[in-house]
Formats: structure tokens, C-alpha cells, sequence
């Protein structure tokens, strides 16, 4: 990682959200059925005051969001191969469809920061 970068390697900080887009088939974990963060990148996301993440998955269109909190809390650590990472199953997200009304609130209210 770059000495003069300050948040995470992957994805962006935007007020105290950490932003992701991601392909379910490529990123999404399969078992346990989760996403996954990177370790460093967790830390470095709170270091620059990221309290949430929002994954959005560009094939279904589907939102994510969770606390980085629950994540150190309730998450799953492994290593297998790409560095330390922590997962959260799929059921401690809040997952919103493309076309319901609470991710259009949340895109709305994500895009002001």
C-alpha cells in the first residue's frame, strides 16, 4: 500500500462510509455464503473514520451495507491466499434490491456524502 494513502487499498471513503463495488460470482464468498474484507483494508477504513460499508454488487444491483463494528464483532477470520481477511454471512447484512425504496433512500443519502 502507498505510504501517503490514508484509507483502504480497495474501494473509497466518503464521510464515515466505506464504498465497494464488487461482482457476486468473482468476490462474494460461497461458504460460508458472505462477503469478505480485507483485514489491512478494515483497519485503514476505520483509521479514516469509516464507521460503514456499503458493497454494491453491479450484476444483481443489490446494496449491502454493515458496521465495520459488527464486522470485528461477528465476523469470520481466514487466510486463504489473498491475506487476513473477515467475512460477515450474508444474513448479518442489510441487503437492499435495485428497485425497493430503502436503496434508493440509501443511494440518496450515500450520494450526499
Amino acid at each position: 500500500m502507498n505510504a501517503a494513502r490514508q484509507g483502504p487499498q480497495h474501494g473509497e471513503i466518503r464521510g464515515n462510509v466505506w464504498r465497494k463495488t464488487l461482482r457476486a460470482s468473482v468476490h462474494q464468498l460461497r461458504c460460508p455464503p458472505g462477503w469478505a474484507v480485507d483485514r489491512q483494508d478494515l483497519s485503514a477504513a476505520e483509521r479514516a473514520g469509516a464507521e460503514l460499508i456499503v458493497i454494491e454488487d453491479v450484476e444483481s444491483g443489490k446494496t449491502y451495507l454493515a458496521s465495520l463494528s459488527v464486522i470485528r464483532e461477528k465476523g469470520i477470520e481466514f487466510e486463504r491466499g489473498c491475506g487476513a481477511q473477515a467475512a460477515l454471512e450474508l444474513k448479518r447484512w442489510y441487503c437492499f434490491g435495485p428497485d425497493t425504496a430503502p436503496a434508493l433512500q440509501l443511494r440518496l443519502g450515500l450520494e450526499a456524502l
